[in-house]
């Protein structure tokens, strides 16, 4: 497999894991033994401050009106749907949309996106203090 690494990142990457269990031990093998990694979603961080992102909204306001009704259908509102396009139109004609995008349905919407992915933490360091200490082991 070819790999293209970016000119800023070094050409050995560590990933930090525990070995302190027996699913921990586990997870090592197969990393080594088997080439596969695991990826796994944000609430299995030990960091609960680990993935909340900064949301910068770049979008037209058609774009933002569209994201905003996928998110309340997706939350399974019990608003209909009719009455939510209404709400989101309301937003639009009075100007408050854009503050909707500062509230907690901005960062639901961006968390809806984060659980769906898993997240592989590698560094370019092999040293590095808090990551051992993450990983739960000592030097």
């Amino acid at each position: 497999m070819d790999i293209n690494v970016h000119p800023k990142i070094g050409t050995k990457l560590y990933k930090y894991k525990s070995m302190a269990t027996p699913e921990q031990k586990a997870h090592v093998e197969d990393i080594l033994l088997a080439n596969r990694l695991f990826f796994p979603k944000r609430h299995f961080f030990n960091d609960p401050f680990d993935c909340h992102i900064p949301i910068s909204w770049n979008i037209t306001e058609e774009e933002l009106v569209k994201k905003l009704l996928e998110v309340y259908r997706e939350e399974g509102s019990r608003i209909l749907a009719e009455s939510v396009e209404q709400y989101v139109q309301d937003r639009v004609k009075d100007g408050t949309i854009t503050e909707i995008t500062q509230t907690n349905i901005a960062y639901r919407a961006v968390e809806a996106v984060l659980d769906k992915c898993g997240i592989l933490c590698l560094s370019e360091r092999r040293d590095d203090i808090l990551m051992w200490s993450q990983a739960g082991v000592s030097l």
